[in-house]
């Protein structure tokens, strides 16, 4: 249906502006910096978060 596609959509578009968010702020903290880790580590987990809820919009 119509919402199936326009939620798997939405789903898509959280996942890949938060894995680009993490690379981005990633690369300007330094991945070599502790900073740079954890702020990667918290990217992670928001893309765990993410994942999380998607057997929620397959429904």
């Amino acid at each position: 249906s119509l919402a199936t596609l326009l939620k798997r959509r939405y789903f898509n578009v959280s996942f890949y502006s938060c894995l680009a968010s993490t690379i981005i702020m990633g690369g300007l903290c330094g991945i070599g910096n502790l900073n740079g880790f954890y702020f990667l580590l918290c990217g992670f987990l928001c893309t765990l978060r993410l994942r999380a809820i998607r057997p929620v919009f397959d429904e």
